[in-house]
């Protein structure tokens, strides 16, 4: 009889312990989702950030151009005119 108490006892022992490791494996588990969650919408806006400063890259490279080409017209359709009016 004594011996079947203490195993009794063992096996309720080592049964709470299982429930204790399961939860602490449920608890790591949800700490992991919610950390692997967070990197994912990390890169997602380290990715949209990329987006976002190579379209003001391109933009301010079309800026630039844009400025050359007004830059070209002011200085060459004077030119031009002086030309046409000079070969008329």
């Amino acid at each position: 009889v004594m011996a079947e108490k203490c195993e009794s006892s063992n096996v309720s022992t080592l049964k709470k312990r299982l429930e204790n490791k399961e939860t602490e494996l449920e608890n790591a588990t949800n700490s992991f989702r919610t950390v692997l969650s967070l990197k994912k919408q990390k890169i997602m806006e380290m990715e949209e950030e990329n987006r976002r400063l190579k379209v003001e890259k391109h933009s301010d490279i079309n800026n630039a151009l844009t400025e050359q080409v007004k830059d070209m017209h002011s200085k060459f359709v004077p030119m031009e005119r002086t030309l046409i009016a000079n070969t008329h």
